[in-house]
């Protein structure tokens, strides 16, 4: 009874730790808008920072906005 327990206890908690350890890989996000403009964001680093990209439905770069910073961390407001 004892060592079910401590086995089922081991699998729980390496189970955790895996899954802790394992981070998913930032991908790029796009947003459309009816008249065919787009919002690109992309990430940058490793971190939660990203970059907007706006774009009009021509395919020309309206503005760009970087929230990034030098050290990487991320500030909450």
């Amino acid at each position: 009874m004892n060592g079910i327990l401590v086995a089922c206890l081991a699998v729980i908690l390496s189970t955790t730790v895996v899954l802790a350890q394992s981070q998913s890989k930032p991908t790029v996000r796009q947003y459309r808008a009816s008249d065919g403009s787009r919002a690109v964001i992309t990430p940058i680093g490793s971190s939660s920072e990203s970059r907007v990209d706006i774009y009009t439905p021509h395919l020309e770069k309206v503005c760009s906005l970087d929230f990034s910073s030098e050290d990487g961390s991320t500030v909450m407001p």
